[in-house]
C-alpha cells in the first residue's frame, strides 16, 4: 500500500510540474504571437530595411504605372 501511495504522490508531483511548464509555454506562445503584429515597434527598432523596402515598392509601382 505504501508503494501505491508513493506512486500517486510522484504522479501528482509530475502533473504539477507539467502544468507549470504548460502555463509557461503558453505565455511564451502568447508573447511570440503578439510580437510580430507590433509593426510600429519593429519599424522603430530597425527602420533601414523598412525604408529600403518602401523605396523598392515605390520604384516598382512607379515603373509599373509609367509603362
Amino acid at each position: 500500500m505504501k508503494e501505491y501511495a508513493e506512486q500517486i504522490e510522484a504522479l501528482q508531483g509530475s502533473l504539477a510540474s507539467d502544468q507549470r511548464e504548460l502555463r509557461e509555454a503558453m505565455e511564451r506562445v502568447k508573447r511570440a504571437v503578439s510580437e510580430p503584429l507590433d509593426v510600429p515597434r519593429r519599424i522603430r527598432e530597425s527602420p533601414a530595411p523598412w525604408m529600403f523596402g518602401a523605396a523598392l515598392l515605390g520604384l516598382w509601382l512607379g515603373v509599373r504605372g509609367a509603362a
